[in-house]
């Protein structure tokens, strides 16, 4: 966790490539005749989609296409490709270079993904599809449409209320709503919290720290969610074997590991993929039960999507922190920081469509000069329900987006497949909570 100034960052870290486009019935090579050009301007009518641009790839390809929409409208293009150039050219886009133009952004990518989404913002979209001499085996298929144009909120001018109520999550003020478990409990301090900083000793009973077993080292954060499972992200295990991993809960200070567990099981998202990173999300069974203090606690999940955008997040965890706060900061204390969510279609807008949002699996937060960092991913980003008086874990850090948006999986999106994994665990007792609408 860091309280970066993000004027200083100016190209994102990725830790999580999120692509939640899925284009199917892509022909065969054997099918598709070789692309063809379009001299004339394509009008596009909203409800109807164009595959004008489909066919095999070759060799010195400069083939163009002119997109038009209605004033009031925009143009969304997704497509699916294959690319092979023999041999390699020195440099990558002289093979193949898929490039579009809106007027308002460029963007292209030669021979590295096998989607491509963008929305123009804008009536018009110029695409452009170039290769060299060398040999070029493949081909694409793109789908274009006119839709009702996006509405984009320039999140960075709203005034940021960065201040934290001591009263967020105490179990002696509940809220007028109950939930099916006690969950998501703070320990406040009485003041309130203004900017990021340390979070208090024991404020959050919920954050975990992952750490390797023979080390000590924390490599990535967690969350407590029930007496026997933790969610993290998939990507911090990798291939981890469940022995290598203690999950360390109940401290302030990453280094002492008076309650430790070890890892029985490792259980990741089944659509999980390290191509598209996809479901980036992993249970771990602990081979103990975890027993609830003040200081030890599950944070809630949520049922449904918690209509969340504009709100304020609470993100915590003991990753790597901006170079200018080690003189004054302890770099092994848990960190949190306030940020607000950010509506879906501002940030892939932002992200430049990393992700198809009617279909994004994904919440974006912003905060001023503050954000998340490697060694945050897996951990926790909780919201607090006012109707409970409670923290919901409703993401975990996924995108680190500099002077963009971060991005985190939405927790909400994965309730289902949480309940499966735990009934066919060894202990299918244990029990999530969330709240009772």
């Amino acid at each position: 966790m860091t309280f970066k100034s993000r004027d200083m960052m100016e190209a994102p870290i990725v830790l999580l490539t999120i692509v939640l486009l899925v284009i199917t019935n892509v022909n065969c090579l054997e099918t598709l005749t070789p692309l063809k050009t379009v001299n004339e301007e394509i009008m596009l009518t909203k409800g109807q989609v164009n595959t004008v641009i489909i066919g095999n790839l070759t060799s010195n390809m400069n083939y163009r296409y002119k997109f038009r929409c209605a004033k009031d409208q925009n143009i969304d293009l997704k497509c699916a490709m294959r690319v092979e150039v023999t041999p390699a050219p020195k440099k990558r886009c002289d093979g193949y270079r898929f490039y579009v133009d809106s007027r308002v952004r460029t963007r292209w990518q030669c021979q590295t993904d096998p989607f491509f989404y963008y929305i123009a913002q804008s009536d018009k979209l110029d695409v452009v599809i170039t290769s060299g001499p060398n040999k070029v085996v493949g081909d694409v298929e793109c789908k274009i449409q006119a839709i009702d144009a996006l509405k984009y909120t320039d999140y960075k001018k709203i005034p940021f209320d960065e201040v934290d109520s001591s009263e967020y999550g105490l179990k002696s003020k509940p809220g007028p709503k109950k939930t099916t478990c006690e969950c998501g409990w703070a320990n406040k301090s009485p003041a309130r919290i203004i900017m990021g900083q340390d979070a208090g000793k024991h404020e959050y009973p919920f954050a975990v720290s992952l750490q390797y077993k023979s080390s000590n080292f924390h490599f990535c954060g967690g969350t407590l969610i029930s007496t026997y499972f933790v969610i993290s992200a998939a990507h911090c295990i990798g291939s981890t074997k469940p022995s290598s991993v203690v999950a360390v809960m109940g401290n302030h200070d990453e280094r002492q590991r008076q309650i430790s567990h070890k890892v029985k099981a490792i259980t990741k998202h089944p659509h999980y993929s390290n191509q598209n990173h996809e479901y980036d999300a992993a249970l771990l069974e602990l081979e103990t039960k975890v027993e609830y203090t003040d200081f030890v606690g599950p944070a809630c999940l949520p049922t449904r999507d918690p209509k969340i955008d504009g709100q304020y997040v609470t993100a915590m965890g003991w990753g790597r922190m901006d170079k200018s706060e080690y003189a004054t900061k302890n770099k092994y204390i848990l960190k949190k920081t306030r940020l607000r969510v950010v509506d879906i279609t501002s940030c892939s807008i932002d992200w430049v469509y990393h992700w198809d949002i009617p279909a994004a699996r994904v919440i974006c937060t912003w905060g001023n000069h503050t954000g998340v960092l490697p060694g945050d991913s897996g951990g926790t980003v909780v919201w607090r329900d006012p109707e409970t008086n409670r923290y919901t874990l409703v993401g975990m850090p996924a995108l680190i987006g500099s002077s963009r948006p971060d991005a985190h999986t939405a927790v909400h999106q994965l309730y289902d497949w949480i309940q499966e994994v735990i009934k066919k665990s060894s202990h299918p007792e244990t029990n999530t909570c969330s709240k009772i609408d």
